[in-house]
């Protein structure tokens, strides 16, 4: 039994990177990270990337890969908080960003919300998620 876990597993991975590597390919714009997640930057930011121990102020959107926006901070005044306290893959995203940028992260599910999914925002177990983010701020307190 879990041989055929472990199995299914690796199989789940190997597909969330082709569905990625296909995104990729169909938007020159989009770039994969070495850490595995995807991303596009839809407008450059000046000064040094973040770091997961900074404090940082962020407005984002989350969504599934077809579309539907489970979670959203825009039209507020942005999140504060430490990249190391976000999802996996949103952590290692923000911290490639410096402030006035934003950009487009694509996170598989094992960086993510993994097997479960989370039911509370309709996030069914295994997705890829999608996060739009405007980080605003980095702090040097």
């Amino acid at each position: 039994v879990q041989k055929t876990q472990q199995e299914n597993a690796q199989k789940l991975l190997h597909q969330q990177d082709s569905i990625l590597q296909q995104l990729s390919k169909e938007n020159t714009g989009i770039k994969r990270h070495e850490s595995g997640i995807y991303y596009q930057v839809l407008k450059e930011g000046k000064g040094k990337c973040a770091s997961e121990q900074q404090r940082i102020r962020f407005n984002y959107e989350g969504r599934l890969l077809d579309g539907n926006i489970f979670d959203s901070s825009f039209g507020g005044n942005g999140i504060q908080t430490l990249p190391k306290n976000v999802l996996p893959g949103l952590c290692i995203g923000l911290c490639t960003m410096n402030a006035g940028s934003r950009c487009i992260f694509y996170i598989p599910s094992y960086m993510a919300f993994g097997k479960a999914g989370d039911p509370s925002l309709h996030i069914p177990g295994n997705s890829i998620v999608v996060y739009e983010v405007e980080l605003y701020e980095i702090y040097n307190d």
